[in-house]
């Protein structure tokens, strides 16, 4: 619709930056939509064809991202804490534990805990292992170390998964929450940006055709 109006604007209309945007957005997507649709696709396959060797280093990155990263790093411990607690309740010693939920489903999580395991085995503590490792947080660190000086590991594992739970269930209540006012604001942009760039233009052409007519 937009290209077909083209001709209708005012010479002055065209030269303003938000009416050449938007008609160069409009051309795009009349000779190019495919590209909009290839690009996500194109994005996953590379992603799996780095993911084996780069995994590490990108989900490195992606936890650091400030909310988004934190919000995921939150799930994959309450994930991990949850099944490490179901092992240690059946009765199956951590170190076995640690090695049984890597086996199952690598991911960066389990990983960090096969080198805690290794630390374990040379004769360190657990709490002392995970601690070494910057990536876990001190919260993780010293409730697994009441835990372990208290003989009561499970149940502190147990607390962590439900701290991780609550927390990220939390941050994605709030997340849900602020989706509908963002997306409003967005559609509200778009909108002001359209009428702004190409109605009020196409108004005031409108305007001075009908000023000529009945002069």
């Amino acid at each position: 619709l937009i290209p077909q109006l083209k001709s209708l604007l005012p010479l002055e209309a065209t030269n303003s930056w938000p009416t050449k945007f938007l008609l160069s957005y409009s051309w795009f997507m009349e000779h190019y939509w495919a590209l909009l649709v290839l690009f996500p696709l194109a994005a996953v396959c590379l992603l799996k064809y780095f993911w084996k060797d780069y995994g590490d280093w990108i989900l490195e990155h992606v936890y650091s991202i400030p909310k988004l990263g934190a919000l995921i790093k939150e799930i994959d411990l309450a994930t991990y804490f949850m099944n490490l607690g179901v092992y240690l309740k059946s009765g199956v010693v951590i170190n076995e534990a640690i090695t049984n939920i890597h086996s199952s489903r690598p991911t960066f999580v389990t990983c960090r805990f096969i080198f805690v395991r290794d630390y374990v085995l040379g004769g360190m503590s657990f709490w002392a292992a995970v601690k070494r490792d910057r990536f876990f947080p001190a919260f993780v660190a010293n409730n697994l170390r009441k835990g372990e000086e208290q003989g009561r590991l499970k149940e502190y594992v147990h607390e962590i998964y439900r701290y991780y739970e609550d927390k990220s269930k939390d941050s994605i209540s709030l997340a849900v929450a602020l989706v509908n006012p963002v997306l409003l604001m967005i559609v509200m942009a778009m909108v002001g940006f359209l009428v702004f760039a190409f109605f009020v233009p196409l108004y005031s052409s409108f305007g001075n055709m009908a000023d000529q007519i009945y002069k």
